[in-house]
């Protein structure tokens, strides 16, 4: 496979025919423009041989714990919430479907989210998974963040994936094992 590149989005061109399949994502890209220039979201056009076959939108926020019920939900200092990179949509070209292009792309967006995990106090990378890909998110590790969510009936699920390095998570273990 091509290199896959991630660049800004910084014109309403870049958005010009382009369909992933799914008319909410669709609007969502189109409106993505805005909130990368207020610097509330990063947009990004995915290339490949300067052909562009999607986009990508993330942000940096917090995530409360409060309605959770994952195993890192009982346990908090200050407030119920972590740092999380929020993926608000992984989108490709309805054309080029099922070639590796969301799952490449979920891989780029997990190895520096974890690089970023280093510097900032960043736990999570989550994201609202469309019901039908469900499935393909959990393949790439993430769980969902209340159980209850799975057999509800809303078209989405929120889902995370802790990025907290091995080494700290073990050290958190024996921490809470001692003390509590």
């Amino acid at each position: 496979m091509a290199t896959l590149c991630f660049s800004r989005v910084d014109s309403e061109s870049d958005f010009d025919n382009f369909d992933c399949g799914n008319e909410s994502i669709n609007h969502l890209i189109k409106a993505s423009l805005y909130s990368t220039l207020l610097n509330q979201t990063r947009a990004y056009k995915l290339s490949m041989k300067d052909f562009r076959v999607g986009f990508v939108a993330l942000s940096i926020s917090r995530i409360s714990c409060e309605y959770s019920d994952a195993d890192f939900a009982d346990f908090f200092d200050k407030d119920p919430s972590y740092g999380a990179i929020f993926v608000d949509y992984i989108a490709v070209d309805k054309r080029i479907h099922r070639n590796g292009i969301g799952s490449t792309a979920l891989k780029y967006i997990i190895k520096e989210s974890s690089e970023v995990n280093r510097f900032l106090t960043i736990r999570f990378v989550v994201l609202d998974a469309l019901r039908s890909k469900y499935k393909w998110y959990e393949k790439h590790g993430f769980l969902p963040f209340n159980s209850t969510d799975v057999s509800g009936c809303s078209e989405t699920i929120r889902m995370y994936l802790d990025i907290m390095p091995e080494d700290q998570k073990r050290r958190l273990d024996r921490y809470i094992k001692e003390e509590m």
